[in-house]
């Protein structure tokens, strides 16, 4: 049984007026005609963590990431929780439609578990077809992404990418028969001027994951866990810090990292303690 780690999660947001992290029920309550209430509750709330218990999602992403968020209550800004509101807009409408369909070999938000001692697994997967052994997994993103993705997936790299190693999670810890695995990508700035200078046919593409190992899988989430223990985790690699390879900039740094404390952090800083 998983020991709930109290008042571990995303907490609530930053605030426009003053850059101050404020609980969701303060935002919620708020008497400022700043932020659209109904907005702000559809995007977040907070979550429990489980201590032993991790998720696919975290267990590819960098472990510094991971301890940050499993050990420290954390703040957004309201617009770059805005972008995770229309993924899940996206994957709830998507199950909504398809989740009642008889045919039990196709399944839409399969959860899984899986034990690996003395850790527990779990995640759910966006559509998995037992019959044909197919993994499916929907992302929302902009042109920059999806066409980073295809690159990758040219290149042979896109197992670097953690986009393709959550697949190969869900294949390893939920269905190792599974003998394809595909990203779905539904591309939310898609117009004239990104299908130009991305060379976007569609507003939606779906990308192969080359299949890796199982053990591969099971000793990167052992690694991944261990280092999120030290005291002093490992920085992230260049590629998960979303570099941009035309500017040399690193995307993830400038204001969308959780982790306010690292020195490559560029966003706006905020002390914990005043939070209200």
């Amino acid at each position: 049984m998983s020991n709930l780690i109290e008042g571990v999660s995303w907490q609530g947001y930053l605030c426009p007026l003053d850059s101050k992290p404020k609980l969701f029920e303060t935002c919620f309550n708020c008497k400022h005609d700043v932020c659209d209430i109904p907005v702000l509750r559809s995007m977040g709330k907070p979550f429990p963590v489980y201590s032993n218990e991790y998720h696919v999602t975290e267990l590819v992403g960098p472990p510094l990431i991971m301890k940050f968020k499993r050990e420290n209550p954390y703040y957004m800004e309201p617009d770059n929780a805005l972008f995770m509101m229309i993924g899940t807009a996206v994957h709830e409408k998507i199950d909504r439609e398809n989740g009642s369909l008889t045919d039990f070999t196709k399944l839409h938000e399969y959860k899984i578990r899986y034990g690996l001692d003395p850790y527990t697994i779990v995640g759910t997967m966006d559509y998995v077809d037992f019959t044909s052994g197919l993994i499916q997994d929907y992302k929302c993103l902009g042109a920059w992404k999806t066409d980073d993705l295809r690159k990758k997936a040219l290149n042979g790299t896109l197992n670097e990418d953690e986009y393709g190693l959550q697949l190969n999670g869900y294949r390893a810890w939920g269905f190792p028969e599974a003998t394809q695995l595909r990203l779905h990508c539904i591309i939310r700035d898609y117009n004239g001027r990104t299908a130009g200078t991305y060379k976007l046919e569609s507003q939606q593409m779906r990308i192969n994951v080359p299949i890796v190992d199982n053990g591969y899988m099971d000793d990167l989430a052992r690694t991944n866990i261990e280092e999120s223990l030290k005291d002093v985790p490992r920085m992230c690699t260049p590629e998960q810090r979303w570099v941009n390879r035309k500017t040399g900039k690193f995307v993830r740094c400038a204001s969308f990292c959780p982790v306010r404390t690292c020195p490559n952090y560029g966003g706006p800083q905020y002390n914990p303690e005043d939070v209200t």
